[in-house]
Order: C-alpha cells, then sequence, then structure tokens
C-alpha cells in the first residue's frame, strides 16, 4: 500500500507491504497494465432486502442460514464505475458466479473491484476464498489457490470483504486472499484485516474516492 505523510514539515511518500517476498515480487515485476477494459465491479449479493447490520464474511463453515443479500454492494461498484473512464463493466446476479467472472478474462481490467462475502480458512489458507454465487458446478468459491493462476495485469485490485488480508502467517508472510492477488499480477491491492459491514462499506468506498 502507499500513503502520504507529513515527516519534519515535508511530504514523504511511504510504501508497505505485506512481507519482503511480496516486495521482491513488485519490484522484479514489469507492469503493462491492460488497455482494453478500465473497470469490472463485481456484487453478487446485492440482490435482497437490506438488514440492520451484515458483515461481508463469515467463519471457515457454511453459514446456517445462507448468505445473506449486501443490497449496498451493487451502489457502491456503481458509483466507483462511474468515476472510472467509459465503458465500466459490471457483474451482478444471477450472471455472477466463478464462471461468468472468468469469462469476462479479469486479465484485461485495468481496475477490479469486488464487493462480497468472504470466507477465511485459518487451517488451510488456500482454501480462503472470495464467495460468488454457487451454479451446478461449484459452490461459488473463488479460492485463493485458483487466484494465483489468473493472470492479472491490473493497477488496483479492491476487496471490499471482511478480512481479506487476514491469514495464518508463513514463510513468505501472511497467507491470505489478498496476497494471491498479488501473485496474480496484481500491482495494488486495498483489502481489510476487519469486519466490514455493508451500508458503512459502500459509504466508505465513496467517501474515499469522491
Amino acid at each position: 500500500t502507499r500513503s502520504s505523510r507529513l515527516v519534519r514539515g515535508r511530504r514523504k511518500s511511504v510504501s508497505m507491504t505485506p512481507s519482503g517476498t511480496v516486495l521482491c515480487l513488485l519490484r522484479q515485476r514489469e507492469y503493462k497494465f491492460a488497455a482494453a477494459h478500465p473497470y469490472l465491479g463485481v456484487a453478487p449479493w446485492a440482490e435482497g432486502d437490506r438488514r440492520p447490520w451484515v458483515v461481508r464474511a463469515v467463519s471457515s463453515e457454511s453459514s446456517p442460514g445462507g448468505w445473506p443479500p449486501l443490497p449496498e454492494s451493487r451502489r457502491e461498484v456503481e458509483s466507483i464505475g462511474a468515476m472510472m473512464p467509459a465503458p465500466p463493466k459490471y457483474l451482478f446476479a444471477p450472471q455472477a458466479t466463478t464462471e461468468d467472472f472468468k469469462k469476462l478474462h479479469p486479465e484485461e481490467f485495468r481496475v477490479l473491484h469486488l464487493a462480497m462475502h468472504a470466507v477465511v480458512d485459518p487451517v488451510f489458507p488456500d482454501k480462503s476464498a472470495l464467495v460468488f454465487l454457487p451454479s451446478k458446478h461449484n459452490d461459488g468459491h473463488l479460492e485463493a489457490r485458483e487466484i494465483r493462476l489468473l493472470r492479472l495485469h491490473a493497477a488496483l485490485v479492491t476487496l471490499s470483504a471482511c478480512s481479506s488480508s487476514a491469514g495464518p502467517v508463513g514463510a513468505d508472510g501472511v497467507e491470505s486472499v489478498d496476497t494471491a492477488f498479488i501473485e496474480a499480477g496484481a500491482s495494488t491491492v486495498v483489502s481489510a484485516f476487519w469486519e466490514l459491514e455493508d451500508h458503512a462499506t459502500s459509504r466508505l468506498m465513496g467517501s474515499s474516492l469522491a
């Protein structure tokens, strides 16, 4: 991540990486950002009524009540897409399975914004995942081990999902979903260590880029 801070009266740029391994990857990589499409916003769980408090994650165990809707997620990805060069692309229900996502060729987008549920598996971090809609062929989980194979060329990937930076610490640093996106080729990944409430997150994302 990159930020700007005031140090002894002067503005300085500060960069942070999850581990030395990630820093090495980023320094060695020659970025050729995709120019075919500027932006892809994905919100698989946007359909449904708003509830008082909905977070964008559960534990690695299946949720007994099913995945709750995230109605603010659609507004979030559309409001950010409106700031991008035209034409932005979106993926909503019912065309929001992992198959639909891959058919859009995410490697051709400069910015990916993914607003959805996430699963963190602290025992088997390769199974930590972003949760798309289920299909006849799979449960909708795009696992970290699959993400690494995407071959992205994105300048920015935003994971608007709970705990997408969380995971066990291994030899190469934290093993998490966001690190998998960096290994897949993304230059910068925005993610979270904590739970994200649907409405508050949508407002935060919009105000941060306004």
